[in-house]
């Protein structure tokens, strides 16, 4: 049975309907939440097990005591967590080969993207010299990856995050004298906004446009 097949699909369909029945209605365990949804379900080829994402739409605790509901009915859950870095992404396609019975397969997905990084960061140093760029991140709520993602993406990329390692609070904005001590070579502002409440083209011309900015390297090079 082909993964994508007509058939396939139906099938997927079936069981989350029948999935979604059997969690809100005959599971009688007060700890699993009424806004608990199969999202997804793919079932294997030889129909004996399927993968069932599902959500809560709850508190913390609330997905904490659906978790333990759902396993003592006897369902195997692997819980997903949002990873913060680079290495909680490896980390993460392990865990998952490991829940899915397919650790080989994920240990093996793991360690090629992180050869195929390695061989980018050698290229990207080779071409940065003895000077990486240095690199600065906003978002419409403010600058990014002070250890996050980001600054994992930009050690591969052999640049460097201007501000990797600083105590910046969460969403909030850095001060023009901030900026102008930052002095960045490279700034990178959003393409899109989720909430769809602010304009990216605007974001960057505010930028561009700021005498204060005018003596920063990305601003006076056009690298915004």
């Amino acid at each position: 049975m082909r993964k994508n097949s007509i058939k396939n699909t139906r099938i997927n369909g079936e069981v989350q309907r029948e999935l979604s029945v059997i969690i809100r209605k005959e599971i009688k365990d007060p700890r699993i939440h009424m806004m608990t949804s199969v999202t997804q379900v793919e079932v294997a080829p030889d129909l004996k097990t399927c993968k069932a994402y599902i959500s809560v739409l709850g508190s913390e605790e609330a997905g904490k005591d659906t978790i333990q509901g759902l396993r003592s009915a006897g369902l195997k859950v692997y819980v997903c967590h949002t990873p913060n870095n680079v290495q909680d992404i490896f980390k993460f396609i392990r865990e998952i080969g490991s829940a899915v019975g397919e650790e080989a397969k994920g240990e093996a997905m793991a360690k090629n993207m992180e050869a195929q990084l390695e061989a980018v960061r050698k290229q990207a140093l080779q071409a940065a010299g003895d000077k990486p760029l240095n690199v600065l991140a906003l978002s419409f709520t403010g600058p990014l990856g002070m250890r996050g993602t980001f600054s994992g993406l930009c050690y591969y990329a052999g640049v460097h995050n201007v501000l990797d390692g600083m105590d910046i609070p969460y969403q909030s904005n850095l001060s023009e004298e901030k900026m102008l001590e930052l002095n960045p070579e490279l700034i990178i502002t959003p393409s899109w906004d989720y909430s769809k409440k602010g304009d990216p083209e605007q974001f960057r011309q505010r930028i561009l446009q700021n005498p204060a900015y005018k003596s920063i390297k990305a601003v006076k090079n056009g690298r915004v």
